[in-house]
């Protein structure tokens, strides 16, 4: 369940990426969702774990190679979208 914080999702999220789809060939739609709703991201907590919100800005946002994060692709998109599933709950 959202917090009061971040309850407020104002654009829809892309379809594909929690369906498996590479992250490169739906980038350019979650960059677009991330903007239409930074609260989302900006306020830590069950939903942005291990800092997730900075993590998704730095690679959604900046485009910051998958290899200047501190831990593996694969585990940091893991946590992307454990995170992205609990913020999406209804």
């Amino acid at each position: 369940m959202r917090s009061a914080e971040t309850e407020s999702i104002d654009a829809p999220f892309p379809q594909g990426y929690l369906d498996g789809q590479p992250f490169e060939a739906v980038s350019w739609a979650l960059r677009e969702w991330t903007l239409a709703n930074p609260s989302v991201l900006k306020h830590p907590g069950p939903s942005c774990p291990l800092g997730m919100g900075d993590f998704w800005c730095q690679k959604v946002l900046q485009n910051h190679a998958w290899s200047s994060f501190p831990m593996p692709r694969k585990t940091l998109e893991n946590q992307f979208k454990y995170a992205l599933n609990l913020l999406l709950e209804d």
